[in-house]
């Protein structure tokens, strides 16, 4: 049975408030605020993170701290002790004992996985690939994936689009437009504006339209949009309303697939190749040969992803 952990928290998280006992040994602590230094150890399979504590109330033994950018690849179950020290002194609280930490992964809104997604997926750590290396790669392979399907997945962007309203038949009255991007979250402004005019003659509200979110569709009430091109001004925020796990998992196993290579010193040229050094000499039982073999597993789960999401082939988006 899965042991309940004693604190949730998520990456980058600021400002976590954790309550230190106030007796250790049956000895009641020194002032904190006398304290020299106040750490959180984590630790798991023998690896040990360091987060600098403050503290937030002596008199109650209450501490904040802050996960920091460089923090973003810890996640998963931690145990951890809080360490203080004074000048004559080192205590860990609580002792003996632990506190059992879960990092929960935070997906910023400008990459599709995180840095231990990727870690997780090479077998590797930031002793093999530094977490600066590794966000460059996700940024390389979300640009990737980007190019492939000629759209993004992220959440929350805003879009400013100008859109032509013209017809065959010039008596025909126009009263519905479709947004580009998909899906919409919210209109922020719509306008109609006249040819060479940096003022728009008619401000939409959200009284005069319907808006079809899914499909981007805006349809007018009562009236009608004159015809014209570069005519309708639509600021607005789309994307979905979180990264589709399909996405995370090819950002993650693309940019995995960069940290092999690196290692081993070839290049990845595009998402469809990679080129190993001239020369290369391996046998069997080396790490460079599993890095290989891992590359090769990742190359077939990248081309099945792929391939789910829809896309048959990479310079052919199929709708």
């Amino acid at each position: 049975m899965a042991i309940t952990p004693d604190q949730t928290i998520t990456q980058g998280t600021d400002g976590v408030a954790f309550i230190i006992p106030l007796l250790s040994n049956g000895e009641i602590l020194e002032d904190l605020n006398t304290a020299t230094g106040i750490t959180l150890q984590l630790q798991r399979e023998g690896v040990l993170k360091e987060i600098t504590c403050s503290v937030e109330s002596a008199i109650e033994g209450t501490v904040t701290f802050v996960l920091l950018a460089e923090h973003t690849n810890i996640a998963g179950d931690f145990y951890g002790q809080f360490k203080i020290e004074w000048a004559d002194k080192i205590i860990f609280v609580p002792d003996p004992g632990y506190v059992l930490f879960h990092i929960q992964e935070l997906i910023r809104e400008e990459k599709y996985c995180t840095p231990y997604d990727v870690y997780r997926r090479a077998g590797v750590d930031e002793t093999v690939a530094s977490l600066g290396d590794v966000e460059e790669y996700i940024s390389a392979a979300d640009s990737r994936i980007e190019k492939i399907f000629q759209k993004s997945f992220k959440a929350n962007q805003t879009e400013t689009e100008w859109i032509d309203i013209e017809d065959l038949d010039e008596d025909d009255e126009i009263n519905t437009i479709f947004l580009q991007n998909i899906p919409v979250k919210s209109i922020t402004s719509l306008e109609s504006y006249n040819i060479g005019s940096a003022t728009a003659n008619i401000v939409w509200t959200a009284s005069d339209y319907w808006l079809d979110q899914k499909i981007g569709r805006i349809r007018l009430q009562s009236k009608h949009f004159v015809q014209q091109n570069h005519r309708i001004k639509a600021v607005y925020v789309h994307g979905p309303d979180s990264v589709p796990g399909a996405i995370r998992d090819l950002s993650a196993v693309i940019a995995s697939m960069m940290v092999l290579v690196k290692q081993i010193g070839g290049t990845y040229d595009d998402v469809t190749s990679y080129s190993m050094p001239s020369g290369v000499s391996v046998s069997v039982g080396e790490p460079y040969m599993n890095m290989l073999k891992d590359i090769g597993e990742l190359q077939k789960e990248r081309d099945a992803i792929i391939k789910q999401i829809g896309k048959l082939k990479f310079d052919t988006l199929v709708i």
